[in-house]
């Protein structure tokens, strides 16, 4: 699988991207908003992830450090539909219904705008990342790589 260029593709943002706990989150976080003003990189926020900002126990930081654009829902079409329920049911796995519904929707959105790159700090996430971009009509990569 050949990795797209992030200049010519969207990065969407998980709400933990920017989770700075200690040193080594808060150099990649550092890290990130060095290459994206490098690299004038397209960034967007899941519209459930502008939602988990908007939180009050979301920290100032986080919401300080995420601002941009974001998406906003609109209506599916039934392919679509299909899609995101296979994302659930693969997140899910043997989990109670609806307790990783929305990262499943992120991840969604970030192939259904364009596709690139979902950054985020869930380990779940990038255990399934093969699973993830064969479901995904455009590949979606997960990063940092911190388990894969």
């Amino acid at each position: 699988m050949r990795l797209r260029d992030p200049r010519y593709c969207q990065v969407a943002l998980d709400n933990n991207a920017w989770r700075r706990d200690g040193a080594t989150n808060n150099g990649l976080v550092d890290r990130f908003h060095d290459i994206e003003e490098q690299l004038g990189l397209s960034v967007i926020k899941p519209c459930g992830v502008e939602a988990e900002l908007q939180h009050p126990n979301t920290p100032h930081a986080a919401k300080v450090d995420m601002g941009g654009i974001f998406s906003i829902a609109t209506q599916l079409t039934d392919e679509e539909t299909k899609t995101r329920e296979k994302l659930r049911a693969l997140l899910r796995g043997n989990a109670v219904s609806g307790k990783h519904q929305a990262d499943a929707d992120h991840l969604f959105e970030a192939g259904k705008y364009g596709g690139g790159y979902f950054i985020t700090h869930d380990n779940r996430l990038h255990r399934t990342k093969r699973e993830i971009s064969d479901i995904l009509p455009r590949p979606v990569y997960c990063y940092p790589r911190r388990v894969c």
